[in-house]
């Protein structure tokens, strides 16, 4: 927080606290191998939570593929969130196919899982029902 009020100064953080502060950005998508903003991350004292997902262009493999990477080259500023596929939910070896990507995703670095949005608003069951993170078929996947 940064004050205006003279007397509360030595309260708050000010903007001339910027370069000594260390700050956390908890919400990129960094699907890329340029190291621009980590760089800059990096002389801003900033970490970078980079969050895959299961909705772009990039298949969540290549989304790791950047992760890997970028924390590779900064192992102290860049971590990122895991996603899964959700295409398939109801086809025989689906969880276990998640639950191994899982694997080689915390073996590579991964921090934790996103739950992208597909799940509560895209997907649906064989019977036309949205399919909801209660279901079911989540139940090991989240345990």
């Amino acid at each position: 927080m940064i004050s205006t009020d003279k007397q509360n100064q030595a309260e708050y953080y000010s903007i001339d606290d910027f370069n000594r502060v260390e700050k956390i950005d908890a919400h990129v998508h960094v699907n890329s191998n340029h190291s621009a903003l980590l760089e800059q991350a990096t002389k801003d004292h900033m970490i970078i939570i980079s969050i895959n997902v299961d909705a772009y262009e990039d298949p969540i493999e290549k989304q790791q593929e950047y992760a890997v990477d970028q924390h590779d080259h900064f192992p102290d500023r860049f971590y990122y969130l895991t996603t899964f596929r959700v295409k398939g939910f109801e086809e025989p070896g689906w969880e276990s196919k998640v639950l191994s990507y899982f694997e080689q995703s915390f073996a590579n670095g991964a921090v934790g899982v996103k739950v992208w949005k597909n799940i509560g608003m895209e997907e649906k069951t064989r019977d036309g029902r949205f399919l909801m993170v209660d279901y079911p078929v989540f139940d090991h996947i989240f345990s």
